[in-house]
């Protein structure tokens, strides 16, 4: 019923009834479970009417009859699947249950309270109506799931005066509104109902208890301490906040007297049945944190009790690890925000304060506490996109940074970060006169795999940056560097089999990733891509002019260069791919390319054909060649 709906037919409900009998016989729990679910629960049976036919979605300007109100307020069970850790579904797995409401919680609260205001002070009758939508609640609740610590309905309430926390609503927020505005409003006519409420044990009923209480003007400071303490409800989790909410309005104003009988049973601290503390860690230092949480909460909502004060020293001279919570009178608090997306600090104030004290600049970046996610604080990749942005705005600074992290090896993989940082900077910045430092400190990290595409990030981008550019010494170290890296980690990349062939997919398949190492070593061949390819005919151009180059097969205008012919001979190109039986069309680019420093002209040619092959023509000054 869980996975096909709530709904029977005539026959199949009466027959689901008698079974329903039958195994109450057998197993009393489970035939008490489907008597419970059949009698509530079924739609177009038992269930609660749809009320959004006879009860408008706003009040008018009468209130609606008791008589409609207690029928929009009767709860019932819906089925929902029980969660598990691996996401698997066991069919024979007894599903979960909540409450819900047959009406809309906006509407179903403008609704109650519409009565209640219409209503005279402390009405038997609607109180009786909105007690029993809470009690049928929960006996719905212990009717399928039997008798249990947890508390659903209580859970999802934050508070029981209106609050942040409980911004996400549910149709039972609906039912405690109203409760709460029923007793507020009732509490002169009926003195006594936080003691009746209070008798009915249910968690949310003694929390509205607790909330009267706090707000009942006939109560002295000292009879609401005295109220609190005679039941015990000084360290009772699930009515922690309204139990705090009275110490808040009467601890600083009671006698003497009072305060004394109050701060003793503070440090005595919580007794909980061992039953109920077993499955707690460490269950000593919690019920101390319990005690010292509370006298917390003293300090604050009486700052002039002296006694409280001494007593809250001693507890944290006892317990260094303690620290006091945001908000003391919750146990769970719920807030909204982003893991990281904040530098540590602003770029322009590091770099000045790098300026004025590099060493305490690194000290203060490390020693930042990166290792909780907070939210809205900085993680330590924040700090590291720092770094970055400041080896691209300032590679000088980069350059003594990195200076700064050789002189702490005791940071291991924190250094190894920073550097990597340091190179994804360099890779976006115009290096200028300290290009030769730049690509030196580039070298030592080549060994590393985890660095590799780092490098090879750094590679292709300085190579985009000097198309146009004379040879120099950064460039030519550059290509050992590509040379190297390509054959240390080339093996270490691959391509989804996903991909689609006619895409670039085939090319980077052969030679990597955009920031794979290998792309860094195609673009100083290619001279950052001056011919311009689309599709997969122009890859397989590429490809097949590639292995020419690894043949050996070179035109009079290739250079003879030993590091050319060591790059071309150590790539290793596959097989040619699967013919495609569309033709495919690419256009005419001529344009001056660089081939590692020896200038020459590639001419791609205009071809429409269904045949793989392509013609390539190189020419120089010197003299003509070509491959096909």
């Amino acid at each position: 019923m869980q996975r096909l709906g709530q709904t029977l037919g005539g026959g199949l409900f009466r027959g689901a009834g008698w079974a329903a009998a039958d195994l109450s016989k057998v197993d009393p729990d489970a035939g008490r479970r489907w008597k419970a679910f059949l009698a509530t629960s079924i739609h177009g049976h038992s269930a609660p009417v749809a009320t959004e036919t006879f009860l408008s979605y706003q009040p008018n300007s009468r209130p609606e009859d008791p008589t409609v109100l207690r029928a929009a307020l009767r709860p019932y069970l819906v089925l929902t699947r029980r969660w598990s850790l691996d996401g698997s579904e066991d069919l024979t797995t007894l599903p979960d249950a909540e409450v819900h409401w047959n009406t809309k919680e906006r509407s179903l609260t403008k609704h109650v309270l519409k009565v209640i205001e219409a209503t005279v002070p402390g009405d038997l009758m609607l109180g009786a109506v909105l007690e029993d939508s809470l009690s049928a609640a929960y006996d719905l609740l212990d009717a399928y799931h039997g008798l249990r610590s947890w508390d659903p309905l209580n859970f999802r309430r934050s508070a029981i005066e209106p609050h942040g926390q409980d911004r996400f609503r549910h149709p039972a927020d609906a039912v405690i509104d109203g409760l709460r505005a029923y007793g507020e409003k009732a509490l002169l006519a009926r003195p006594d109902l936080p003691e009746r409420w209070w008798s009915i044990g249910r968690d949310l009923f003694r929390r509205l208890a607790l909330h009267l209480v706090a707000l009942d003007a006939s109560r002295s400071y000292d009879e609401k301490i005295s109220w609190l303490l005679e039941r015990s409800a000084l360290y009772e989790t699930t009515l922690k906040h309204e139990t705090y909410r009275i110490l808040k309005v009467s601890a600083e104003k009671a006698s003497k007297e009072a305060r004394d009988h109050l701060l003793s049973a503070a440090q005595a601290g919580p007794s909980l049945p061992k039953d109920v503390t077993e499955d707690i860690l460490d269950r000593e230092q919690h019920t101390k944190y319990a005690t010292y949480n509370l006298l917390v909460w003293l300090t604050q909502v009486a700052p002039g009790w002296a006694e409280a004060g001494t007593a809250l020293a001693e507890a944290q001279d006892a317990n260094h690890v303690f620290a006091p919570r945001e908000n003391p009178d919750f146990d769970k608090w719920m807030t909204t925000g982003t893991w990281g997306g904040k530098l540590p600090m602003e770029l322009d104030d590091f770099i000045g304060s790098l300026e004025k004290d590099p060493a305490g600049t690194v000290d203060d970046l490390l020693a930042g506490d990166y290792s909780e996610r907070s939210l809205n604080e900085p993680e330590w990749r924040d700090a590291l996109s720092l770094v970055s942005q400041v080896a691209e705005s300032r590679p000088d600074l980069g350059e003594q940074l990195w200076a700064l992290v050789d002189d702490r090896p005791d940071r291991g993989s924190q250094a190894d970060d920073l550097r990597r940082a340091i190179v994804d900077g360099w890779a976006e910045s115009a290096l200028g006169a300290i290009a030769n430092t730049v690509v030196a400190r580039v070298t030592t990290q080549v060994a590393s795999l985890e660095s590799a595409r780092s490098v090879g990030r750094f590679l292709l981008e300085q190579v985009r940056k000097q198309i146009e550019s004379d040879e120099t010494p950064a460039l030519a170290a550059m290509r050992r560097i590509a040379l190297d890296l390509w054959r240390k980690h080339g093996h270490s990349f691959t391509h989804s089999e996903a991909a689609d062939p006619n895409s670039m997919a085939p090319l980077t398949s052969i030679l990597g990733q955009e920031t794979s190492p290998s792309t860094g070593w195609l673009r100083l061949i290619d001279d950052g891509g001056n011919i311009v390819m689309t599709g997969w005919a122009s890859a397989m151009t590429s490809t097949r002019l590639l292995r020419s180059f690894s043949a050996g097969r070179r035109t009079r205008s290739m250079p003879q260069d030993p590091l050319w012919r060591a790059t071309c001979s150590s790539y290793s190109l596959p097989t040619r791919p699967s013919r495609q039986s569309t033709c495919s069309r690419y256009s005419v680019l001529t344009r001056p390319r660089r081939c590692f420093g020896l200038p020459t002209f590639a001419t791609l040619a205009t071809t429409t054909s269904c045949s793989p092959l392509v013609s390539w023509t190189v020419s120089s000054q010197s003299g003509r060649g070509s491959t096909r």
